[in-house]
Parts: C-alpha cells; sequence; structure tokens
C-alpha cells in the first residue's frame, strides 16, 4: 500500500498518524482481521440460531476438527513461506524471489496431499470418535482441509511481503461467502450439512482471490533459478518443524477440550460448551492478526541484527487493549452476550464462559510471546512450551468429571505457563542487556 499523502487510501491514512511503520502493519491486520472475525462470529452464532442444541454440538465438533488440524498444518505451511519470502527480500530483494515462491507453492502443496490423503484413511476412526450423524460430513472437512492448505501457501506469500491488506481481504472474502452460503442452506433446511458447505466453497473461493492478489503482488512473473541457489539448509529445517511445533501448542489446547467434551458429554451440554467456547475464543482471535503482522517485521530484525523486542512490547500492548475489554465483559456480565445472541435456553453456559474467558485472554498472550520467541529462533523454549502442551492435554483427560472442572484445570495450566515464558524472555531480555554493557 503507498504511504504517500496522496495515494494512499483512508484507512491507511488513519494509521500514519502513529508515526510507526510497524505500528501501522499491525493496525492494518487487526482492524481487518477484527472485520474478518466479526464475520466469522457472525457465521457461528447464526448455526447457533439455526440448528439446535445438538446439531450445535455436532457441527461445533466438526468445525474445531478442521480448525485444528487445518490451523496447526497450515500455519506451519503459512509462516514457513513468510519466513522465507521476509529473509529473501531483506538479503536479495526482487531479484529470485518469484522462483522461489513458486517452488516452495509445489514442494508444499505435494505434502498437502499426502496429509490430506492420511487425514481420509482416518475418516472412519474419526466418525466414530465424534458420533457424527454422516461420514459425508467428515469427508467435506477433508476437502476444506484441502483447500487451505494451497490457500495458507498463498497468504503465507503475501504475509512475508507485508502485502497485508490483500492478505486481510482474502481472509474476508472467504468468511463472507461462508457466512452468506451457510445461512442460506441452513434456513432452507440442510442443517449441518449446509454449515459444512459454507465452510467448504468459502475456501475455495478464497483459493481463487488469493491467486489473483499474488498475481498482481508479485509483477516479476519470468522465474530467474539463482545461480548458486541452495537446497534448505539443516537450519531452516529446523526452524520449520519448531513453526510446526509452537502453532500446534497454540491450537490444539484451545480446541481439543471441545472435541474431547463432544466425546464425553451429551449433545445438548457440547451446544452449551460450544457457545461458550465461540465467545471464548474472541481473545485467541484478536491477537492472531497481530502476531501475523509481527512475525515478518520481527524476522526482518533479527536478519539485520536488531533486536525485536520492541515489536514484542508493541504487540503485547495492542492485545492488551482490544482483548482486555472483551475479556472484562465476558467475565463480569456473561449472561448480556449469551442471551442476546443465543437464546435463554443457553443460560445454564454463563460459569462456562466466565471461565472460558480469563483463559483463553491469558492465552493470547502466551501466543505473542511464542511467535516472538519464533521470530528470534529462541528454540529451548518452544520445546519448554511443547513438553507443557502435552501435559496440559493429558491433564484434560483426567480432570473432565464435569466441564467446570475441565475449564478450571485448563485456567491454573494457562497462568502456569504464561509465568514461565514471561519469566524466560524477561531473563534473556536481562542477559542481553547485561552482556552488551560487558562488552
Amino acid at each position: 500500500m503507498r504511504s504517500d499523502s496522496t495515494g494512499a487510501g483512508p484507512i491507511d491514512k488513519a494509521l500514519s498518524l502513529m508515526g510507526d511503520v510497524q505500528l501501522r502493519g499491525m493496525g492494518i491486520v487487526t482492524i481487518a482481521g477484527g472485520m474478518t472475525s466479526v464475520v466469522n462470529y457472525s457465521f457461528l452464532i447464526a448455526m447457533g440460531w439455526i440448528l439446535n442444541q445438538a446439531e450445535y454440538g455436532e457441527f461445533g465438533a466438526l468445525f474445531i476438527l478442521y480448525f485444528s488440524f487445518s490451523f496447526v498444518l497450515m500455519t506451519t505451511v503459512r509462516f514457513a513461506i513468510t519466513d522465507t519470502v521476509a529473509r529473501e527480500l531483506s538479503v536479495h530483494g526482487e531479484k529470485y524471489i518469484f522462483w522461489i515462491r513458486r517452488t516452495l507453492y509445489v514442494v508444499l502443496m505435494l505434502m498437502g496431499i499426502v496429509a490430506s490423503l492420511i487425514f481420509l484413511g482416518s475418516s472412519w476412526t474419526i466418525h466414530a470418535f465424534l458420533k457424527t450423524s454422516s461420514i459425508g460430513l467428515i469427508w467435506m472437512v477433508i476437502g476444506a482441509f484441502f483447500l487451505s492448505w494451497s490457500l495458507s501457501c498463498n497468504l503465507g506469500a503475501l504475509q512475508g511481503r507485508k502485502a497485508f491488506l490483500q492478505m486481510s481481504l482474502t481472509n474476508l472474502g472467504r468468511e463472507v461467502i461462508k457466512l452468506i452460503l451457510g445461512v442460506v442452506l441452513g434456513i432452507i433446511g440442510f442443517g449441518v450439512f449446509g454449515a459444512v458447505t459454507g465452510l467448504l466453497i468459502g475456501v475455495a473461493a478464497a483459493n481463487l482471490i488469493s491467486f489473483v492478489f499474488l498475481d498482481r503482488t508479485f509483477t516479476d512473473r519470468v522465474p530467474r533459478k539463482p545461480q548458486h541457489h541452495s537446497k534448505p539448509t539443516q537450519q531452516t529445517i529446523v526452524h520449520i518443524v519448531f513453526i510446526f511445533v509452537a502453532v500446534f501448542c497454540l491450537t490444539f489446547p484451545i480446541t481439543m477440550d471441545l472435541v474431547l467434551v463432544k466425546h464425553l458429554f451429551t449433545a445438548q451440554q457440547t451446544g452449551l460448551y460450544t457457545a461458550a467456547s465461540v465467545f471464548g475464543r474472541v481473545m485467541v482471535f484478536l491477537p492472531l492478526g497481530i502476531a501475523t503482522a509481527m512475525f515478518p517485521m520481527a524476522v526482518e530484525a533479527v536478519s539485520k541484527g536488531k533486536d525485536p523486542a520492541v515489536t514484542l512490547g508493541k504487540a503485547m500492548i495492542f492485545d492488551l487493549l482490544l482483548a482486555g475489554p472483551v475479556c472484562f465483559v465476558l467475565l463480569v456480565i456473561p449472561q448480556l452476550p449469551l442471551s442476546i445472541l443465543y437464546g435463554a435456553e443457553y443460560m445454564d453456559a454463563v460459569p462456562l464462559l466466565r471461565l472460558m474467558s480469563i483463559s483463553t485472554f491469558i492465552f493470547s498472550l502466551i501466543s505473542i510471546m511464542t511467535y516472538y520467541l519464533l521470530a528470534s529462533k529462541r528454540y529451548v523454549p518452544i520445546g519448554i512450551l511443547l513438553v507443557s502442551t502435552l501435559i496440559i492435554l493429558g491433564g484434560m483427560w483426567i480432570f473432565n468429571e464435569s466441564m467446570v472442572q475441565l475449564l478450571y484445570f485448563r485456567l491454573f495450566a494457562f497462568t502456569t505457563l504464561l509465568v514461565v515464558l514471561a519469566s524466560i524472555i524477561i531473563a534473556d531480555l536481562v542477559w542481553k542487556r547485561v552482556r552488551s554493557r560487558i562488552s
């Protein structure tokens, strides 16, 4: 986006008043991401109106199944491409970027085919575990998973080039199409099938939109293979592995609880938990836009030998200002959003929503710290995060006599993890300052 006074758009002009390029990038992604989240949550809430509690519980489990696996693998793919593109642009500029992006897309799509086939082979097991009404719903989720893989490759390239507006418009288009189709098909009477169809078609349409933006963003259409191009180094492969580990740790602790609830409790109870989780995940999606903008900026800072800690501080302040008020409202008056958006039959979800809101707010801070550690290539804390995540997932299988007990355990675990990661980052920053003064 142009930043001059004559050609900038109204959003860019308003954000440029901040006088900070990093804040402007975070602002663009956060504003557009907020719009995308509103449409996404409108879809989820609309399904709560259209479907009965049992159907809503089934749809919630299917949506989380799609989100969990696609988000982990797709975000790994997206951030791997983002990291590669951002580093290549900072070192060599435009010279080889078209060739590198195309090669990455082909290689990663082959991996996507393999992952989708593995997912397909497990479809009957998943169908039995979730007790879904039709195996066809699982197959549709797998189709959306494969299309999301392609979409993530394209979004990663746009993110690495800091084309935040194009990336955000692609995501917004996906959510709008999903909302329209899901609501129309649900009202007609297709139920859960209609909701999942909206999800599938929305991802397919977003792929087409992303290819259009890529064609306009990567204007050098003549692929020129680098004369001294080398294969991915061991360091690059290790970094991608840790990206996967980090995204796994940022996804499964806040999604697998709903899958577990669907397996252990009744359909009506799952419907209540789904309603609470829809509101609770607001605190997770809000900082996601901040982290999306922060990651390539931090990567660029590290590539140039600069300290990305300033970027982390800005991202944390952004999250506190955005997610903090939402958490306060859900904690103090959870009855209000539940009654307005779901109705009186969902009032039993009030204690669940209170616990869900505070635990996911804490987790939003954990997510920003984790992306900072990734960009800074601090792998030891990522290993600690993995061990903690496995303990949390194991604890969910133990402390689940009730849905409230499950959420209390999650709150305790997230709080402990936040303290551990914050202590590691603060100690690292202090040690850097001491070392620089000594040297």
